[in-house]
Parts: C-alpha cells; structure tokens; sequence
C-alpha cells in the first residue's frame, strides 16, 4: 500500500457548503461508461451523494446525489431507506446499490422516523449512475422487523457491502448488536436473502457471566473475493 494523496474533500460536495459533515463509508465503482463513481453519505443528512473521476484513485469531482424514478420525493414514501453507508456493485452491466439505517436509539441530529427505519433496501440504478429504476427494496429487515425471519436476533443496524460470487449474491453488515459482523445470501440480488451467521465478532462472553464484554463499536466490513 501508498498513499495516493486526498482524492475528495467532504466540502466539494455543495450540501455541505459549511463544512460541517462527516463524510461517511465511501464505496466506489467503475460505470458502464468506463469512468469511477465515489457514493457517500454526510453525517446527519439524508441523502447519498457521488463524486466522479476518470481513475478509481482521483481525483474526484462532485457529480450529484441519487434520484429517485419519475421525480418522486421520497420523503412522502410510508416505507424507504434512510440513505447511509451505501454500497455499490456492476454486477455485468447492472448497477445496484444498497443501503440503509436502523437503530434502537434516539439521535437528535438523524431525522429517523418510523418511515425509514426498516432496514437494508436495494435497487438498480440506471446508466447515469443516480437515477433509480425502480423504487429501493427492502431486504434484510431492522432491529423491529425481524420476528419470525431468518434475521430475528441478528437484524440489520448499517454497514452494508454488496458483493456477488459465482450466482449468489452476498451482502454483510453489522447487525443491532454492532459487535456482530454478519451476512446473508441470495441467488436474486434485490430479494430472497436468508441469514447465514456471524463472520467476526468484536466482542466475547464470559462463561460466569453470560455478559458480552469488550468493544461494542460497530463492525463495518468488506470483501474481495
């Protein structure tokens, strides 16, 4: 590894003109048009941006935020995705992209309500690489949502990565116990996951105690083959 230098700076983006956000889980991917496109949440803002570059190493020039089909305004959806920690992928042609947010917590700052917090959604993009083709799909449901699935006790919290082997397509994520980094597979990238278990955890339990111990940050992983 070296350092390749800043390849974007959180303030080219012009939702965050004051330079006050966090610029959170990039993920990048080469588009059908050969040229690299950088997807990002700012902190406290619902919304996933991009940035786009003619090499994956930068530098990056803000390009716009993902839109949705027919110029819906997501907000009046009774059912959508907060729009964080996305996670992109060509899978031969097609774009898609996940995301998502769901916590047991109240964070003053993250406009979280019960429209948006229902977990992981996926859904393809068009050629422009903002547009949705369709609305977001829920697939992996949130901390209030799993009952009775394979996902119950092991729900999604955030951190998703998208990737694709063979004919499954493999998504991971920290789940609402934030220790757990865990995953599910399906043969349909935009539906039919099923639960598969823990990959790592950052925490352990005691034998007297039955009580999880050490640290409880969340675990946010990928893979590459």
């Amino acid at each position: 590894w070296h350092y390749e230098g800043v390849i974007y700076r959180k303030d080219q983006d012009p939702l965050n003109h004051d330079n006050k956000h966090d610029l959170y889980a990039p993920d990048v991917v080469c588009g059908n048009d050969g040229k690299y496109y950088l997807y990002y949440g700012l902190s406290n803002i619902d919304m996933i941006s991009i940035a786009r570059s003619d090499k994956p190493n930068g530098p990056f020039e803000y390009y716009g935020t993902i839109r949705y089909p027919n110029n819906i305004d997501f907000k009046t959806l009774d059912i959508r995705p907060y729009h964080f920690d996305p996670s992109v992928i060509n899978d031969n042609g097609k774009i898609i992209l996940s995301l998502g947010f769901s916590v047991d917590a109240n964070i003053p700052a993250m406009d979280i309500n019960e429209h948006n917090d229902h977990g992981l959604f996926i859904v393809e993009l068009e050629d422009d690489m903002q547009t949705m083709k369709t609305l977001p799909k829920l697939v992996i449901p949130g901390y209030k949502y799993g009952k009775n699935t394979s996902f119950e006790d092991h729900e999604f919290l955030e951190a998703a990565s998208l990737r694709k082997y063979n004919d499954t397509y493999y998504l991971l994520y920290s789940s609402k116990h934030q220790h757990e980094l865990c995953y599910a597979t399906s043969k349909y990238f935009d539906h039919g996951y099923e639960y598969q278990g823990i990959l790592i955890s950052n925490a352990s339990k005691t034998s007297d105690d039955d009580i999880y111990k050490n640290n409880y940050a969340n675990n946010h992983g990928s893979l590459l083959q």
